[in-house]
C-alpha cells in the first residue's frame, strides 16, 4: 500500500475471534471488515537487500554506511511499533 491508500479488508472467523465471538460487540462466526488507510509509513531502503544476502556476504559486500542505513531503519520501526501499540492498547482498554 501506499501513502494516503485505503484498502478494505475482511477478516474470516478462523483468523479473528472464531465461533465464540467476544460478546456483546463481535458475534460467534463474524466476518471483521477493517477500512485501512496508510497514513505514515518508515522508510525501509537497503533493508530487505540486507537481509536477502547471507552473512559472509553481507562481509564482502557492505560497506559500514550500509549497515548503518539498515539499523537506523530497524530501530526506526521499533519506535514507530512500541509507541503506537502503547496507544493502541490504551484505547483498547477505554473502550
Amino acid at each position: 500500500m501506499r501513502k494516503h491508500e485505503v484498502s478494505r479488508f475482511l477478516i474470516q472467523p478462523e483468523y479473528a475471534y472464531g465461533e465464540h465471538g467476544c460478546p456483546p460487540r463481535i458475534p460467534p462466526n463474524a466476518i471483521l471488515i477493517f477500512d485501512v488507510e496508510v497514513m505514515h509509513f518508515v522508510e525501509q531502503e537497503g533493508v530487505d537487500d540486507y537481509y536477502s544476502l547471507t552473512p559472509e556476504e553481507r562481509k564482502a559486500k557492505l560497506k559500514y554506511s550500509d549497515i548503518e542505513k539498515v539499523v537506523k531503519a530497524e530501530n526506526n520501526v521499533s519506535h514507530y511499533l512500541c509507541v503506537h501499540i502503547l496507544i493502541f492498547i490504551g484505547l483498547a482498554l477505554s473502550l
